[in-house]
């Protein structure tokens, strides 16, 4: 796909956001006091790197957007966390999808006052244009 003259490569869009996904469970976890894991959240991870597919659709109005990414982060918690008690399920939801759209605005931020080469923001997913080998190294290094 091409976004404003820069060729996004879905593999890279996806290991991306997954990595991404990643850090903001672990963070909503030590916000919400909740555990959770390695394989769930390796599961939730999947689910986020594969919602930023939402990049490919047409501009979405910031109504829609914010319908889209509240439901998606329902999901990856009940993916993540499994199933909590109602008033846990919305906190946990809202803290995830409150450091998500901090990210997503501090990446939008960037963007728009830094404009560095190689990153596109599209419906509040982020990209850059990383080498396999930094993706690599990046996926080790958050492993480890």
């Amino acid at each position: 796909m091409t976004l404003a003259g820069q060729t996004i490569y879905l593999d890279v869009l996806v290991a991306l956001n997954l990595m991404l996904t990643w850090a903001m469970l672990r963070c909503t976890a030590l916000l919400g006091h909740r555990h959770a894991g390695r394989g769930r959240i390796a599961a939730g991870s999947l689910a986020g790197g594969a919602a930023a597919l939402v990049m490919l659709l047409p501009g979405l109005s910031p109504a829609v957007l914010a319908a889209v990414r509240l439901a998606v982060a329902a999901g990856i918690v009940l993916i993540t966390f499994g199933r909590q008690p109602g008033r846990s399920f919305v906190r946990l939801t809202l803290t995830f999808f409150l450091v998500s759209v901090l990210f997503a605005g501090g990446m939008i931020a960037v963007a728009a006052l830094l404009a560095p080469p190689g990153m596109a923001v599209r419906n509040g997913v982020v990209y850059f244009h990383l080498s396999a080998v930094w993706l690599t190294a990046a996926a080790v290094a958050g492993c480890a």
